[in-house]
């Protein structure tokens, strides 16, 4: 009897050990079973080749595969939180299960790369550290890349969406001549004996940095007189400001300086092949006031607009408006004024605006600017020429963006909070206004709500400039719009002939600005815990996320 029962519970027991099935094995349904980054020593800035073969249960390559690569710290934050400062996705198959990514590395140190591969369903993981070192030598040359202002005084970061690559240069403004985009920063020195009483003599220089090659050249312009700012034994009384020739090698810099009560100006026109002074015009007469404001702007047209501010300690000044031909600076028209800073006419706003706006090309050169009078804010578009108001437009600068199209021949008002769109003729004033707004109730899918969730974020004020952007050809408006839902409203798409919304980008993300490259690529800005984020668009889909280690302050114009 002992013995039968034996017998049962030996057979029970067989009948609870699990029996593999027919042609299963153990062990992971896919393995990363091998990992190559070239360069093996990379420098900041660098884009290294990340190449992996994906093999399943019989050890055979497995194609068709989902996959990605994180940059992560080695090590995480005090509380624990690790957070990628770039991911790559949509990994290229370039042999039955070998995988291959561009993966860029904008930050020396040490650096953890997590690469993974999907099928949906099963999944292969493995990590990889690598050093990267400091850059020392010039960037590498990029095809199409975007130019930031961060909050790094006198940097700009230049990022190729193409790769995610992003290197910092020095310089205060972008200009672009003959089809090259540089990066400008300027410096002076006194030479001889420099005295508080009659000032001395000044040594001006322009360096101006490649934005493609990262190469930089340094430009001496002739040496000019002024005082000293007041209260300065060290500072001179001068002004400067650049613009360039989009079409033609001519970069144009406006000079000026004080001697005594008086500003005197000149236009100077440099080659950006040969750094070769092309022509020199002095601007006729001078101006008197104790701050020069400046503002040099060159339209379609090739003129050269020049706008000069002068305010006093009085609350008064005058404004001088001139326009001369790009190239050879033949001086076509120039017009001054005098204005009481305490008033509120229309050629007092011109001179002495709430904020400060730009110039529109139309057959005659235009100007826009906010301005205030006692009831409400305003936005002024007027004809330089004859200094005639064009148009009036009740509008709130704190979250109106204003965006002039390619030609200069609209001016785009994006009224943020009421989620509108208005295109004003530059010409007549004449207004457009989108029929159908942006709808902030737009049902999205439901992975993309999940994606949403995946990158936890906190909405934070950004500078209206980030908040729209044209496609190069002038035919899209990318539009970021404030959203009460805590899950983001992305970005919106315009047709700029129409002003009717036409895409949805990234719903559910909490995104804070957007740009777009000259080659058309999409850059939507979003904040992030160490720094802001730079999502890079496939389409509609993200394809690129890159972390910036700052906060990102304006897109710089050329």
């Amino acid at each position: 009897m002992r013995q039968a029962v034996v017998i049962l519970l030996v057979l029970a027991s067989s009948f609870l050990v699990p029996v593999p099935a027919p042609g299963a094995a153990e062990g992971p349904a896919l393995r990363i079973a091998q990992v190559t980054v070239e360069p093996t020593a990379p420098v900041a800035g660098d884009v290294v080749t990340v190449r992996f073969q994906v093999v399943g249960l019989q050890e055979t390559p497995v194609s068709g595969l989902q996959g990605r690569v994180l940059v992560l710290p080695v090590f995480g934050s005090p509380d624990g939180a690790v957070t990628p400062i770039a991911e790559v996705r949509s990994a290229r198959e370039v042999a039955p299960g070998i995988y291959e990514l561009a993966v860029p590395l904008n930050e020396p140190g040490r650096w953890r790369l997590d690469i993974e591969a999907t099928d949906g369903i099963a999944s292969a993981v493995s990590s990889s550290l690598l050093e990267v070192a400091p850059r020392l030598a010039a960037p590498l040359p990029s095809d199409a890349p975007v130019l930031f202002r961060a909050s790094s005084w006198v940097t700009a970061l230049r990022f190729d969406p193409s790769t995610g690559s992003m290197v910092r240069l020095l310089g205060e403004t972008a200009v672009k001549a003959g089809g090259v985009t540089y990066v400008v920063r300027r410096s002076s020195f006194p030479i001889g004996t420099i005295s508080r009483l009659y000032g001395g003599l000044w040594q001006l220089s322009l360096v101006l940095t490649d934005v493609h090659s990262g190469q930089e050249r340094r430009i001496d312009l002739e040496p000019v007189r002024a005082s000293l700012q007041p209260g300065s034994t060290s500072t001179p009384a001068m002004t400067m400001a650049v613009a360039g020739v989009s079409d033609k090698p001519v970069i144009l810099v406006y000079r000026a300086a004080r001697l005594g009560q008086s500003w005197l100006a000149e236009i100077i026109a440099i080659d950006s092949r040969s750094d070769e002074v092309r022509a020199r015009q002095v601007l006729p007469g001078a101006l008197r006031g104790t701050q020069l404001l400046p503002r040099v702007a060159v339209t379609s047209g090739s003129q050269l607009v020049v706008f000069e501010r002068l305010l006093s300690l009085d609350a008064s000044g005058e404004a001088r408006v001139s326009i001369l031909d790009a190239e050879t600076l033949e001086v076509r028209m120039s017009r001054r004024w005098s204005f009481d800073a305490a008033a509120f006419a229309d050629t007092d706003c011109l001179a002495n605006p709430t904020i400060d706006g730009g110039a529109l090309s139309t057959t005659q050169p235009g100007w826009f600017s906010w301005c205030r009078d006692s009831s409400s804010s305003w936005l002024g578009l007027w004809d330089l020429v004859t200094g005639q108001t064009i148009a009036r437009v009740v509008a709130d600068p704190a979250t109106t963006v204003l965006l002039p199209s390619h030609d200069g021949r609209w001016l785009f008002l994006v009224e943020t909070r009421l989620r509108r769109v208005v295109a004003l003729d530059a010409d007549t004033g004449e207004r457009r206004e989108a029929t159908r707004p942006a709808s902030e109730k737009e049902t999205t899918t439901l992975w993309r709500r999940f994606s949403g969730l995946l990158w936890p974020d906190v909405q934070a004020a950004s500078p209206l400039s980030l908040h729209a952007a044209l496609s190069p050809d002038g035919r899209l408006l990318y539009t970021v719009f404030p959203s009460t839902d805590d899950l983001g409203d992305g970005i919106w798409v315009y047709e700029t002939a129409t002003l009717d919304p036409v895409e949805h980008l990234l719903p559910g993300w909490l995104v804070r600005g957007v740009v777009v490259a000259s080659d058309g690529t999409v850059v939507a800005l979003a904040e992030g815990s160490r720094g802001d984020r730079l999502v890079v668009l496939d389409n509609t889909e993200p394809r690129l996320i890159v972390t910036v280690p700052e906060r990102i302050s304006e897109v710089l114009q050329d």
